[in-house]
């Protein structure tokens, strides 16, 4: 044990530059591989346009990206968070990327003083470095979302909760104030964190002064003001789609099968969240640490309120696997409770540390924890995107449709059109080839898909119908393949297939519009029964088309 006392005091005589280096292996690992290797889908194209919008017309919003639940929009802090970023790379998206990866590191930071809050200093060093290295924490920095941000808000909150009601200090209320605003703004169903205000009050009681209160309500203000702006300009539509959303959530309808699923996917959820940052050999064996390490530090631990604290934050999302939202089946509802389980598992080794009999346990647990994350990254060659969808495209793949495009070209104007996600819309592509497209080749493509309603075409249609073409079919997720056979087979009616590439999971198709009469030119090998059924799904469904009149 003197060699443990030795490292200690070794360690605390250089904490700072040990936590500073911290910092700059996380920043490390979170720009490797990270430039034209970030997503650039629908939702990144939606928010890129808006962000244009501000910078160049000066569009201003009061609303951010959409929710699952219609009408119920997050707030627009995340756009004005990223758009110093667009603005000063140019518009590349690379740029916001960047911009994540710099908060993703350093919120481990936030991570360290919630720990040494809890427990102490060497608690919340052990934690910063499960972030640091968390596979799910470097894939959100190659995520240009306002669900990048959802981790290190809460657990702002939680650290200012755990200052306050804990520490008893009054800074400690405005913190989590800071922190709930933010996390509200990243995503609004983080709005229940609103809740833990009463549980830990009823938990840790204290007494709150009036000037404490104002000053939190003030920051709260400020930074939810957007919402209350907008439900007055947009006549309170938010809070009719939340009443009629929680009217059809009504526990009374559940059956002991549906409860039973939303117990089974919250069980997932949570062996997610140990499996992509601390364990990912075994699922089974994931959730098991999980359930050993929340018996370990319960009985190891003297100071039982930290303790009921830290649960509280693990277990926080509980509630929410009532409701039916498309949040509850991806990963992004694990973001608010990344910070307690690092702080867990931190704690859990510290205690191992502090025995002769588990010291070699206590050593080796957080290098397994290294390794289990680092062979996540390598199997995606530190390019962490399939976290978020199962064929991701990326910046640097689209860059090379638009070259192949422009060079087939050769100068000429030409249309595009395809299978987008979501379907016929073309958000992406529209802001790529401003972007890139017109800024390197000096001219922008036409639109001949469908005319686009409900988000900023930046492309002109193609009124005159061009004659040269690309088809651009975007990785099948969620659209069905017979969708994407149909609008080929609607191009065989109208053009001629002269080239095709693959780029990743993208396929470009290089057409000619025929002359006059057109012919069917098959180009899928269809037998006659696919060939009609096709034919009887354009005719009903003639919006599958890139020959448009507009």
């Amino acid at each position: 044990m003197k060699l443990i006392v030795k490292c200690t005091n070794f360690f605390s005589k250089y904490f700072y530059l040990f936590l500073a280096a911290l910092l700059i292996v996380g920043f490390f690992l979170r720009i490797y591989h990270l430039w034209d290797n970030i997503i650039f889908a629908f939702d990144q194209g939606r928010d890129a346009t808006r962000i244009l919008g501000i910078i160049t017309l000066k569009h201003f919003k009061i609303v951010g990206p959409e929710t699952d639940i219609p009408g119920i929009f997050n707030g627009p802090l995340f756009y004005y968070i990223l758009a110093p970023f667009y603005l000063l790379f140019k518009l590349n998206p690379n740029g916001p990327a960047l911009e994540i990866a710099i908060i993703s590191s350093t919120s481990a930071l936030v991570v360290f003083y919630a720990g040494k809050v809890l427990f102490n200093k060497y608690v919340g060093f052990l934690a910063s470095i499960f972030w640091t290295f968390s596979f799910e924490q470097i894939a959100y920095s190659h995520y240009i979302s306002n669900s990048s941000f959802m981790g290190v808000s809460s657990a702002l909150f939680f650290l200012g909760c755990a200052l306050f009601f804990l520490k008893k200090r009054e800074t400690g209320l405005l913190i989590s104030a800071a922190g709930l605003g933010l996390a509200v703004n990243f995503n609004f169903y983080l709005i229940y964190l609103f809740g833990f205000y009463l549980i830990f009050f009823i938990l840790f009681p204290r007494k709150i002064l009036w000037k404490t209160i104002c000053f939190s309500l003030l920051i709260l203000f400020i930074l939810l003001s957007p919402f209350l702006i907008s439900q007055i300009q947009f006549h309170f539509i938010g809070i009719k789609s939340l009443v009629l959303y929680l009217s059809k959530q009504s526990p009374e309808s559940k059956s002991l099968s549906t409860l039973g699923g939303d117990i089974s996917l919250y069980v997932k959820r949570l062996t997610d969240a140990v499996f992509y940052s601390y364990f990912s050999f075994s699922r089974i064996l994931a959730i098991l640490i999980l359930l050993l390490s929340l018996v370990f530090v319960y009985f190891k631990s003297k100071e039982k309120k930290n303790v009921y604290f830290l649960y509280a934050w693990i277990f926080s999302t509980f509630p929410l696997f009532a409701f039916h939202s498309g949040v509850l089946t991806v990963q992004v509802i694990n973001s608010s409770l990344q910070g307690g389980f690092a702080i867990l598992v931190a704690v859990t080794i510290w205690y191992l540390l502090q025995s002769k009999k588990t010291l070699f346990l206590g050593i080796f647990i957080p290098i397994l924890i290294i390794i289990s994350n680092i062979y996540l990254l390598q199997k995606v060659n530190f390019i962490p995107n399939k976290f978020f969808v199962s064929e991701p495209m990326n910046i640097g793949e689209q860059k090379q449709v638009i070259d192949y495009t422009y060079k087939k070209a050769g100068g000429r104007r030409f249309s595009i059109c395809g299978v987008t996600n979501p379907l016929l819309v073309n958000t992406v592509w529209g802001y790529l080839y401003n972007w890139y497209g017109k800024s390197k080749y000096g001219y922008l493509p036409l639109w001949a898909g469908i005319k686009q309603d409900l988000f900023p075409n930046l492309l002109q249609n193609d009124t005159n119908h061009v004659p040269l073409r690309f088809f651009i079919q975007e990785p099948l997720v969620g659209i069905p393949p017979t969708i994407a056979k149909a609008m080929v087979f609607m191009e065989d009616n109208t053009s001629t297939l002269l080239g095709e590439k693959k780029f990743g999971g993208i396929i470009v198709q290089e057409r000619m519009l025929q002359p006059q009469p057109r012919k069917f030119i098959d180009t899928q090998n269809l037998t006659s029964q696919e060939a009609q059924g096709l034919k009887s799904l354009t005719t009903t469904t003639p919006l599958y088309s890139c020959y448009n009149t507009y």
